[in-house]
C-alpha cells in the first residue's frame, strides 16, 4: 500500500497504537518471503484487493498467519471465492474499518499463546510430577523476585524496548510515558494498559527467552507484589469459580485430551473472569480459526489451598470492569477434573486450583535451589544461566560480577573466578578455563590453609582442564588433591566425593583401565542414589558414563540400558534442545551403530547434530564428536563420500581447538584413513594411520585400547599391498593388546581373530585361517545377536577360505548365511551386499554353474548401475566379471561386448594408468586368446603390462601374472623362446614376492615345463613339473585335482624321457 496517501497514514498510525511492529510491502514477493522468514510470531496480513488472488492461496498456509484482511478498492469478481478462504476475515471498504477486529484478534491470539504445562504422567507413582519448564520458571521467578533493582533497571528495559521498536514513533511516545509516570501508576494499571508490556512480558514467559525476562525483572516484582499485596488485603478467603475462554491448536488439545486427572500449569501471568458469557466469547471466536479448537476452562478455586495469589482488578486496570478480571501472579497450577464437548471444536475443561508442589518436585526443587544459592540474587541467576544451559547469559552475569568486585572481598572474586572458567570450560574454551581456574586458586591459596575444603572444587575444576588437554597424569594428580581434601573434612561433603570419585573414574577411562574406571563410577552412582532424588540431574550424568564404560568393553545391552536409564532423567528437566542431551543422543547412536542398526543411530546422532548447532559455538569440541560418528555411520552405510565431508569437518574443528598431540585427532585420522581404504586410495589411507598412531603411541600407554583400531587399520593397508608379513606384525601387536585390556567375549576380540585370519588366507595357509575365522565367530555368536553385520563379515570369511580350497558346498553354506543377514540389515543396494551376490556368483561359476553364476552377477550388475552416486569403477569391474562368466560358458562375443562396456567406461573416469585398466585388458586379451585372435590378445596384455610397470614396482606380484599370459600367447603362436622368457620372468618374480609354497608358482612351474617340452627338453621340463607337483601338494593336500593333474603330467614327461 502507498503509505504516502493521508488517510492511509492516518490508519497506519492508528494501526501502530494497536501493534508493535508494523511492516509495509509494495513488491508480493517480499511480503511472501517476509511472512515464510518470520518465525515465533503470530502476524495479521492486510492486503489490497489488487495483490489478493496472488498473495492469498499462498500466505494462507503459512503457520505464523493468523489471518487476512482484504481492503477492496474496486469490485472483485471472485469475491465470494476470496470471503471463503479460511483465514480470510473479511473483505473491507476502508482500511480504518478493520481497527477494532484487529485489536480484538490480537487479545484473543494472546490469550490463545498463553503458556501451558499438560503435566502427564506415566504411572499412578509420578502422578504429581511437574515438568522441567514448571520448574525452571518456578525458579526463575523466585530469583527475579528475590534480586535488588533501582531505577537503572528500568531504565536498561526502557533502552531495550526502543531498541526494539526503533521503527515505532507512537510505541517511543508510549514508552516515554511510561519512564516519567511509571511511579504515579500501579503495575496493574501499566500491564493492562500497555500493550507492548503484556505481549513483552508473555511472550518472554512463553518461549523461556531468559534475556527479556532478566530485562523486565524489575516489573515482573512490583506486579507480583502488587497483586499479591491485593490478594493478602482481600477478606474474602471463600472459593470461587472463574473462567477463561482461549483456541488451542489441535495438537495441544489432543495431549490435553488424554490427561484427565493430570495437572496443568499456567506459566505467566494468568487472566480470568467471574464472568462465564465474557470467556465464552474468547472461546468460540478461536473456532473462526480452523487450526484451533475453542476451550473454555472453568476454574474451581480454594484460597486455603493455593499458593499463587490472585486478585480481582476490576478497579485498577487501565480498562472499565466490563471482563469482571482475575489476574493470577506467575505459575498457578490446576488439576483436570473433567473435559466435556460443548459444540464443533468447542469443550470446556474443568479445573481445580491445586497446590503447586508434590513430594518428588519439593525434593527436586529444593536440591536445585541449593545448587543455585548464591550471596545475591545476580549469584544465583548466574548459576541457574548455567543449569538451563545458556551458557552465554552466564558468562555475562559473572563478568558483571567481577568488575563490580573489589580486591578486598578475595572469597567472592576467587568464586566468581571460579566460575566464569567453569562456563569457559562449558563451552570448550579450554585456555580461558584454565586461566580464570587458577586466578581463583591462586587467590585461595594466599588466604586458605592447604587442606581447606573450599580448595577441593578448584582443584577439581583444573584436573577437569587438563583431563580434556589430555595432561591425564595432571589430571589425577588434581583430582587426588581434592579426593584427600574431601575425605580428611571435618564433615564430609559426599556429594562432592561422588564428583571427584566420578571424575577419578573418567581419567582412568580415558587411560584405557575401564574396569578400575567402571569402580569409581559405580561408587559415585551408590553416593548419588542415597542422597539425591531418583531423577536428578546428577544421576544422568553417571548413568551416562557406566554406560559409555559398558559400550568400551562390548557389552552393548548395559550400555543401551544405562544411556536410556540417563535419557529418561533428562526427560523430565532438560529443555528438548539442552546441550547435555547431545552426549546423551550420541552415544545411545554409538550403541545402535555398534549393534548394526545404522537407520536409528543415523537419527539419534543427527538429534544431537540438531541441539548442538542451537546451543553451542560452532567450533566447540563436542561438534567434532558428532561429526565422526555420523561421518563414521554413513561409512558402514557405504556413503564414504558423505563419511569424508562430516570426518575432514570433524578435522577442521580440532586442529583449531586441540593440541597436536591429543588422541581426538588421532580419532579422526584413523577416520579419514578408513574412508580412504574404503575408496581404494591405500596410499593416503596408510599416510593418515602413521599419523594415528604416532600420536597415540606418544600420548597413551602401550597397551592402551584406542592402539587396537589404529594397529588394525595400518595392518589392513600392508595386506591390501601384499606385505604380509608386516601387515601380520600389526595385526598380532593388536591382538596382544585386545587379550589384556578387554573382556574374553569381546567384540574387538573377534576382529582381532578375523583380521589374523584374513592375513594366513591371503598367504594360503588356508587351515590357520579357518582356525582364526572360526575362533571369531565363536567370540560373536556370544556377544552379538544373530542378524549383527559382524557375524555377516565372519561369514563371508569362512566362505571365502572354503572358497580357495575348493570346498564349494561349505562356501555357498556361508555365504547364504552372509546373504540372509546383509538382506535383513542392509538397504538393498549397500555395498556390502553387492560383494555377497558377487562370492555366491563366483562359487556357482567355479562349480560349473554358470547360469546361475550369471543370475547372481546380473543382481550385482543392478546394485552397480543404480547405486548413488554412480560408481563408474565398480560398475566397469562388475562387467568384467560377467564377461568373465560369459566368456567360461563359451559364449565369447557376449563376453567382449561386456568387456568392451567395461573399457568403455573406464576411459570416460579413470587416467590412463588407472590399475582397473589392467583387469580389462586383460579380460579383453582372454576373450581374444579364446577365439584365436592372438595378435589382439597379445596388444591387450602388452597394455595390461605397460600399465603395470609404471603402477608397480618391477617385482610386484601382479607382474607374473601378465606375464604368465603373454607367455602363453606366444607359445600358442609357436615363439617357444618368447614364451619361456615371460614365464621365466614370471617365476622369478613370484620366487621375491610370494612363499615358496603359493599355487601360483606352480601354475608358473607347470607353463615353464610345458615349453621345454615343446623344445623337447624333458630333463628341464620334468624338474619344473616336479616342483609343481610338490608346491600344490603343500597348498591343496595330496588329494586335490591340481595336484593329481600336475602329478599325471609329471608321469607324462617321464615316459618321454
Amino acid at each position: 500500500m502507498n503509505e504516502s496517501d493521508d488517510d492511509r497514514y492516518k490508519s497506519i498510525n492508528q494501526l501502530r497504537h494497536i501493534c508493535s511492529t508494523i511492516a509495509i510491502f509494495k513488491d508480493s514477493n517480499q511480503c511472501i518471503d517476509f511472512l515464510n522468514k518470520t518465525i515465533e510470531k503470530n502476524i495479521f496480513l492486510i492486503i489490497s484487493d489488487i495483490f489478493a488472488e496472488q498473495i492469498i492461496p499462498i500466505a494462507q498456509e503459512i503457520s505464523q498467519l493468523d489471518s487476512i484482511y482484504v481492503v477492496c478498492t474496486q469490485e472483485l469478481k471472485c469475491k465470494q471465492s476470496i470471503n471463503n478462504q479460511k483465514k480470510v476475515k473479511g473483505i473491507f471498504s476502508q482500511l480504518g474499518s478493520i481497527m477494532d477486529e484487529i485489536k480484538q484478534n490480537i487479545e484473543h491470539a494472546e490469550k490463545d499463546l498463553t503458556p501451558i504445562s499438560i503435566l502427564i504422567s506415566s504411572s499412578v507413582n509420578d502422578i504429581n510430577e511437574l515438568n522441567q519448564s514448571f520448574m525452571y520458571s518456578q525458579l526463575l521467578k523466585e530469583i527475579i523476585l528475590d534480586m535488588k533493582y533501582d531505577d537503572k533497571a528500568k531504565k536498561n528495559f526502557i533502552d531495550f524496548c526502543r531498541l526494539q521498536n526503533s521503527d515505532n514513533e507512537q510505541q517511543r511516545i508510549h514508552m516515554d510515558e511510561f519512564e516519567r509516570e511509571y511511579d504515579l501508576h500501579s503495575p496493574i494499571w501499566w500491564y493492562t494498559k500497555e500493550s507492548f508490556i503484556y505481549a513483552v512480558i508473555n511472550r518472554a514467559l512463553r518461549v523461556q527467552d531468559t534475556e527479556i525476562i532478566m530485562k523486565m525483572g524489575y516489573f515482573l516484582r512490583d506486579l507480583h507484589r502488587h497483586i499479591e499485596r491485593l490478594y493478602l488485603e482481600s477478606n474474602n478467603h471463600h472459593p470461587l469459580i472463574v473462567y477463561r475462554g482461549q483456541g488451542m491448536s489441535n495438537f495441544e488439545f489432543d495431549n490435553l485430551r488424554k490427561s484427565n486427572g493430570s495437572l496443568l500449569s499456567f506459566n505467566n501471568f494468568l487472566s480470568t473472569s467471574i464472568d462465564e458469557e465474557v470467556a465464552k466469547i474468547f472461546a468460540e471466536s478461536a473456532r473462526n480459526n480452523p487450526t484451533l479448537i475453542g476451550v473454555l476452562f472453568r476454574m474451581q478455586i480454594d484460597p486455603m489451598l493455593s499458593s499463587t495469589p490472585f486478585a480481582s482488578i476490576d478497579n485498577i486496570s487501565y480498562f472499565s470492569g466490563s471482563e469482571k478480571e482475575i489476574l493470577f501472579s506467575m505459575h498457578s497450577v490446576f488439576r483436570i477434573d473433567e473435559i466435556v464437548q460443548i459444540d464443533d471444536r468447542l469443550w470446556q475443561v474443568n479445573l481445580s486450583l491445586t497446590k503447586d508442589t508434590d513430594e518428588q518436585l519439593n525434593r527436586l526443587t529444593e536440591c536445585l535451589r541449593i545448587e543455585t544459592q548464591g550471596s545475591t540474587g545476580l549469584h544465583r541467576l548466574g548459576q541457574l544461566m548455567i543449569k538451563m544451559g545458556v551458557l552465554n547469559k552466564a558468562e555475562e552475569i559473572y563478568e558483571t560480577l567481577q568488575e563490580t568486585i573489589g580486591n578486598h572481598d578475595w572469597k567472592e572474586l576467587a568464586h566468581v573466578y571460579h566460575m566464569l572458567g567453569y562456563i569457559s570450560s562449558m563451552k570448550g574454551d579450554l585456555s580461558k578455563a584454565l586461566f580464570h581456574n587458577k586466578k581463583s586458586l591462586n587467590i585461595k591459596l594466599i588466604y586458605l590453609s592447604s587442606n581447606d575444603p573450599e580448595l577441593s572444587a578448584t582443584y577439581c575444576n583444573i584436573g577437569s582442564i587438563l583431563c580434556c588437554q589430555n595432561d591425564l597424569h595432571g589430571a589425577l594428580e588434581y583430582y587426588e588433591r581434592a579426593l584427600n581434601i574431601d575425605l580428611g573434612a571435618p564433615q564430609p561433603n559426599q556429594l562432592q566425593i561422588a564428583a571427584t570419585y566420578n571424575n577419578i573414574g573418567e581419567v582412568y577411562r580415558l587411560m584405557g583401565n575401564n574396569l578400575l574406571a567402571l569402580s569409581y563410577y559405580q561408587k559415585t552412582f551408590e553416593i548419588k542414589k542415597t542422597y539425591l532424588p531418583f531423577n536428578h540431574p546428577s544421576l544422568a550424568d553417571t548413568t551416562n558414563n557406566i554406560g559409555g564404560i559398558f559400550y568400551a568393553m562390548g557389552d552393548y545391552s548395559n550400555a543401551l540400558s544405562f544411556y536410556e536409564k540417563t535419557h529418561v532423567i533428562q526427560e523430565k528437566y532438560l529443555p528438548i534442545d539442552h546441550p547435555s542431551l547431545i552426549k546423551t543422543y550420541n552415544n545411545i547412536g554409538a550403541v545402535y551403530r555398534a549393534m548394526g542398526n545404522n537407520v536409528t543411530a543415523l537419527s539419534y546422532c543427527m538429534k544431537a547434530l540438531q541441539i548442538q548447532e542451537k546451543s553451542l559455538p560452532n567450533n566447540h569440541p563436542s561438534l567434532s564428536t558428532i561429526y565422526n560418528n555420523i561421518g563414521d555411520i554413513h561409512q558402514q552405510m557405504g556413503d564414504c563420500s558423505a563419511a569424508l565431508v562430516y570426518y575432514v569437518k570433524s578435522l577442521e574443528i580440532q586442529e583449531k581447538s586441540l593440541p597436536s598431540n591429543h588422541p581426538s585427532l588421532a580419532t579422526t585420522y584413523n577416520n579419514i584413513g578408513s574412508v580412504y581404504q574404503s575408496m581404494g586410495d591405500n596410499i593416503t589411507a596408510l599416510s593418515y594411520f602413521k599419523k594415528t598412531i604416532k600420536i597415540l603411541e606418544e600420548s597413551q600407554s602401550i597397551n592402551h585400547p584406542s592402539l587396537i583400531e589404529a594397529y588394525n587399520n595400518i595392518a589392513g593397508i600392508y595386506h591390501a599391498m601384499n606385505d604380509f608379513t608386516t601387515a601380520l606384525s600389526f595385526f598380532q601387536k593388536s591382538l596382544e593388546i585386545v587379550e589384556k585390556s578387554l573382556s574374553l567375549n569381546h567384540p574387538s576380540l573377534a576382529i582381532a581373530h578375523n583380521n589374523i585370519g584374513g592375513v594366513y588366507q591371503a598367504m594360503e595357509n588356508y587351515s590357520q585361517a579357518l582356525e582364526f575365522y572360526k575362533k571369531a565367530l565363536e567370540i560373536q555368536q556370544k556377544s552379538l545377536p544373530s542378524n549383527h553385520t559382524s557375524l555377516a563379515t565372519t561369514y563371508n570369511n569362512i566362505g571365502a577360505t572354503y572358497f580357495m580350497i575348493d570346498d564349494y558346498s561349505n562356501a555357498l553354506l556361508y555365504y547364504e548365511k552372509t546373504l540372509d543377514i546383509r538382506l535383513k540389515s542392509l538397504p538393498s543396494n549397500h555395498s556390502d551386499l553387492a560383494i555377497t551376490y558377487n562370492n555366491i556368483a563366483e562359487v556357482h561359476r567355479s562349480m560349473g554353474a554358470y547360469s546361475t553364476a550369471l543370475i547372481f552377477f546380473e543382481k550385482l550388475l543392478e546394485i552397480r548401475q543404480n547405486s548413488l552416486p554412480l560408481n563408474y569403477s565398480a560398475l566397469a569391474l562388475t562387467y568384467n566379471k560377467y564377461g568373465e562368466t560369459q566368456n567360461l560358458i563359451g559364449d565369447h562375443f557376449k563376453a567382449l561386448e561386456s568387456f568392451q562396456k567395461a573399457i568403455e567406461i573406464q576411459q570416460k573416469v579413470l587416467r590412463p594408468d588407472h590399475l582397473d585398466f589392467i583387469i580389462t585388458h586383460n579380460n579383453l586379451g582372454g576373450v581374444h586368446y579364446s577365439i584365436g585372435n592372438y595378435s589382439v590378445a597379445l596388444s591387450h596384455f602388452e597394455k595390461a603390462l605397460e600399465i603395470a610397470t609404471k603402477i608397480f614396482e618391477y617385482d610386484h606380484v601382479s607382474l607374473s601374472f601378465i606375464c604368465n599370459n603373454i607367455g602363453k600367447v606366444h607359445q600358442s603362436m609357436r615363439d617357444n623362446a618368447t614364451s619361456l622368457f615371460y614365464y621365466n620372468k614370471a617365476l622369478e618374480i613370484q620366487e621375491k614376492t610370494l612363499p615358496l609354497n603359493h599355487s601360483s608358482r606352480a601354475i608358473t612351474h607347470i607353463n615353464v615345463a610345458r615349453v621345454y617340452e615343446n623344445l623337447h627338453q624333458y630333463k628341464e621340463a620334468i624338474e619344473h613339473a616336479l616342483q609343481a607337483v610338490e608346491i600344490a601338494h603343500d597348498v591343496f593336500g595330496p588329494d586335490h585335482s591340481q595336484v593329481r593333474a600336475n602329478q599325471d603330467y609329471l608321469d607324462e614327461l617321464c615316459r618321454k624321457l
